[in-house]
This record gives C-alpha cells, structure tokens and sequence, in this order.
C-alpha cells in the first residue's frame, strides 16, 4: 500500500472493527455491497412505485457512495478517505429518510425499497465509520501508557513512531543506580562545602603577590 495511513497504528477500540479484513479490500467490498443493493432499490422502486419515487432518490445518491468507495479501494489516500466519508454521511441521510418516509407512511402497501433502505444504511454507516478510521481522524485518545510522545530529543527527529515510544518506554539496565544510591568514596561525608568552591566575591580578598591592588594601580596612574 502506498498510502502512509496504512501503517500507522490505529487505536485498539477501533482496530478489532475495521483490521479483520484488508484495506482495500474492506473498501471494494463495501462499494460492491453498496452498489447491489443501490440497484436493488431502484428495481423494486421501478416494479413498485412509491408516492413520491423515493427509491429512485435512494438509489441514484447510494450510487455515489459507490463510486466513492471503489476510488478508496483504487486510491487510498486520505483526501480520499475524507471526501468518501462525507458523501457517506449525506448518502445515509437520504437513505435513512427515504427509508422513514416509505415504512412509516405508507402503512396499507409493504414497500421492498424501505427494507432494502434500512439494510443500505447499515452499510453506509460502516463505511463511513471505516473512512474516517482510515483516514486517521477518529480515536486520538490513547490509554495510559500508550500515547503518542513527541520527542525533543533531535536523534530521535524522522524516526517511526513506533521506535520512537519503545525508546521512550525502554526499561533501564539492571545495574543502573541513583546518584543518591552510588557508593561514596572514603572521607566524602568529611568534606567540607567550601573546597573546591569558588571564593566569595563579598569578601574582600588579598591578591596574591605579583598583582597590583587597585590602590597601587591608582597611585602609579596618578603620578
């Protein structure tokens, strides 16, 4: 797969739904199914009218669903996942309100387009739930322990995710100690604070000899 998206690891809520089957796969399914039953709708609806020809509406909006899954299945990419999931999203309100429209309103005649209406959306549902799973903009929350971290550290800059939290997550040696809990060489609770400090600079200090003080610079500039 040439898509980036198909290698990154989606959250474990989401991946037992939509990882059973392959991409591509899933979405070339998904168009055929889709696009059965959107010729199913508008066959029933030819061989038994509705009042206002709602399976022709049905149909003829289902049929871009399918297109738009097969162009997933031909081209994953996110854009593409993207736009599949919003015609989904319209096509399943079509579909559910043709199918609402054709149940609940006609009650003396059974219509075969509400039925096959109410199974259509199922499958929009599930296809759009899929492009938005693919397409990376759903499940962004990870449990503990488990979340994305970005690195500052600049070694670890365009490396995988992946490698870069096993990094992070990687346990240290069995022989590492504290600074606290490294062992002290003799005498060192004996030593003082202030050797090996630097001196206090509101004391005055002598100068060595060698150096001129500040009044002996004064005088000789003076005479």
């Amino acid at each position: 797969m040439t898509f980036e998206a198909s290698i990154q690891p989606h959250c474990s809520c989401c991946s037992s739904w939509f990882n059973a089957i392959d991409q591509q796969r899933r979405h070339f399914c998904l168009g055929l199914l889709i696009g059965c039953f959107s010729s199913g709708i508008i066959i029933a609806e030819f061989r038994q009218p509705s009042p206002l020809y709602t399976g022709y509406w049905v149909g003829g909006s289902d049929c871009l669903a399918t297109t738009s899954a097969i162009v997933c299945a031909l081209k994953p990419h996110r854009f593409a996942f993207i736009g599949a999931a919003l015609t989904d999203a319209i096509c399943s309100v079509i579909t559910c309100a043709g199918g609402i429209q054709v149940l609940a309103t006609q009650k003396t005649n059974i219509f075969t387009t509400g039925w096959l209406s109410t199974v259509q959306l199922i499958f929009l549902l599930y296809h759009c739930c899929s492009c938005v799973i693919d397409a990376d903009a759903l499940c962004r929350f990870r449990p503990f322990g488990r979340g994305q971290t970005v690195s500052s550290n600049p070694s670890s800059q365009g490396l995988p995710i992946q490698s870069t939290n096993r990094r992070a997550q990687q346990r240290p040696p069995s022989d590492f100690r504290l600074p606290d809990e490294a062992p002290k060489l003799p005498g060192y609770f004996d030593l003082t604070r202030d050797e090996g400090l630097p001196p206090d600079y509101s004391k005055v200090n002598t100068a060595p000899p060698g150096y001129e003080t500040q009044e002996q610079a004064t005088s000789e500039a003076a005479g």
